[in-house]
């Protein structure tokens, strides 16, 4: 009897122990670097955004402050160029940005000594 009572309890804690790593997968939360002013955001579509994040929840992440990289090439030279953009300056004028956590391939802290964190220094100061 002892046996079926000392199975039960550990098949049913084994479960609770799957249902817990399971859980903890799925609704993984991201923890803030204090440090960091900045984020780099992929998406899965290969767009590329630096950005305040501002909150998240288990479906979206709200960014504000929000910059992308648009590369071009001189057409004699063929050199190409990559220059970083505030969001803003399109015809809808976004203040800020709300993307799916389901179409996010990563997200790391911008060290604040980047370029990229100069750059943005270098925006605001023109604005």
């Amino acid at each position: 009897m002892w046996n079926r009572i000392s199975l039960s309890i550990l098949a049913i804690s084994l479960l609770i122990i799957a249902i817990g790593s399971v859980y903890k997968l799925l609704h993984n939360q991201f923890k803030f670097d204090a440090k960091a002013s900045h984020y780099a955001v992929l998406l899965s579509s290969g767009d590329a955004f630096y950005a305040s994040i501002s909150s998240l929840d288990d479906n979206f992440i709200y960014l504000r402050d929000v910059y992308f990289v648009q590369t071009t090439a001189d057409k004699e030279t063929k050199e190409i160029k990559n220059t970083l953009y505030k969001r803003g300056g399109e015809w809808h004028a976004p203040a800020s940005m709300i993307v799916n956590r389901k179409h996010v391939v990563f997200i790391e802290p911008v060290n604040n000594n980047s370029k990229v964190i100069e750059l943005i220094k270098e925006i605001k100061i023109k604005q």
